[in-house]
């Protein structure tokens, strides 16, 4: 049933059934309730916005993963991140770049920063550059695996899924390279290359296109054929928990990087130990009305060392807010410290969250103090 409608965009509530059958054993769930968000691109209807793929993610995770492989097919493109990731982010991009408020504060911040860009300008250039339709995208995950902070291998993948068209993505690549792609066949995939040092390319289907480094993306193709797992565990958990967010992001820090990462801080004024503990961050952008959200979580080994850290983390702000207020303009000041008044931290558990809460107009209000500043204090 429709629930509402515009010209571009639709929302759809929907009842659905669920059943899933390996040999005698089978699994159902009934009457599942789900509100389906559409786009109109390119004169169709696109889902941009949906939980019903992950209903269907939570009745699979019940069945080994030799009966229910992964596939490009699925919108979830959360299932082809292999489980060596670390990170895993997503965006909803088409629902992101036409957006009308989203439109209007890049537009304003490009003018007031004397760019002259907009948003149809970098469509324009990503389809000359990539042969990517980007306003039809609607989803691009990224994933990657990280130890230490300087790796040599970077394990690296970025996936979009929307209108792709082979041909053009081909045609860009060796334009920009000068030369064909090589191509070599991995598990039943083809993976495109130009050059040592540019990303490879893999295409699944005609709705997603994949680029990163090679291992990575070896991996998403066995994940995708079911002969290595996808991400699971508590990064999946917590990265579905931030919810159908214009941008959501988690991330688990490995023990090697927490050691690396701790290094001299013994020399900082303060004592940085606690906030660099972290075992695991989540973050989440979402939009309502002409009000963005941010909620970031960090994740310790204890609320002991959680209410520790957010103590930090607040005298961090404050002595932030100090160093870039300037003096000499009241207007500037007033905005920061609306700004900082806005940012909310606080230790809930083993967590410290932080939250802000601002509309599109004071994001371009601040840009046009700091740019006003900047201006008169050029000479």
């Amino acid at each position: 049933m429709v629930a509402d409608q515009t010209e571009d965009t639709a929302t759809v509530d929907a009842t659905y059934n669920i059943k899933i059958q390996k040999g005698k054993t089978k699994t159902q769930q009934n009457n599942l309730q789900d509100t389906f968000t559409l786009e109109m691109v390119d004169g169709k209807w696109l889902i941009s916005d949906s939980t019903f793929l992950e209903n269907i993610a939570e009745i699979s995770a019940q069945v080994p993963s030799s009966t229910i492989a992964p596939s490009a097919s699925n919108n979830s493109l959360t299932n082809l991140v292999p489980s060596s990731a670390n990170l895993v982010a997503n965006g909803k991009l088409s629902k992101i770049i036409n957006d009308k408020d989203i439109n209007s504060l890049f537009s304003n911040i490009m003018d007031t920063l004397g760019a002259g860009a907009d948003l149809d300008s970098l469509k324009q250039l990503a389809q000359d550059s990539l042969g990517i339709d980007i306003g039809s995208i609607s989803d691009v995950q990224v994933f990657m695996a990280s130890t230490t902070l300087e790796q040599d291998t970077p394990y690296l993948a970025i996936i979009a899924k929307g209108k792709v068209d082979q041909k053009a993505i081909l045609s860009s690549m060796t334009e920009s390279s000068g030369q064909e792609p090589d191509s070599v066949t991995y598990n039943g995939q083809t993976i495109y290359k130009t050059a040592e040092d540019e990303p490879e390319v893999v295409i699944l289907g005609k709705d997603v296109v994949a680029l990163g480094t090679e291992q990575a993306l070896k991996d998403m193709i066995d994940t995708s054929s079911g002969s290595k797992p996808h991400i699971s565990g508590s990064i999946a958990d917590n990265y579905q928990a931030t919810g159908n967010d214009l941008v959501r992001c988690a991330a688990t820090i490995p023990d090697s990087l927490l050691k690396e990462a701790t290094q001299g801080t013994e020399e900082s004024p303060l004592e940085l130990g606690p906030v660099l503990n972290v075992s695991l961050i989540t973050l989440g952008i979402g939009k309502t009305g002409t009000n963005l959200t941010a909620n970031v979580s960090i994740r310790y080994a204890s609320a002991a060392e959680a209410s520790q850290a957010g103590q930090v983390i607040e005298t961090s702000l404050n002595m932030l807010k100090g160093l870039i207020t300037p003096p000499d303009s009241a207007e500037l000041t007033t905005t920061i410290n609306g700004l900082f008044a806005k940012l909310k931290v606080n230790a809930a558990s083993s967590n410290v969250n932080l939250a802000l809460n601002i509309t599109t107009s004071e994001i371009s209000n601040l840009v046009k103090a700091i740019s006003a500043y900047n201006a008169q204090n050029a000479d």
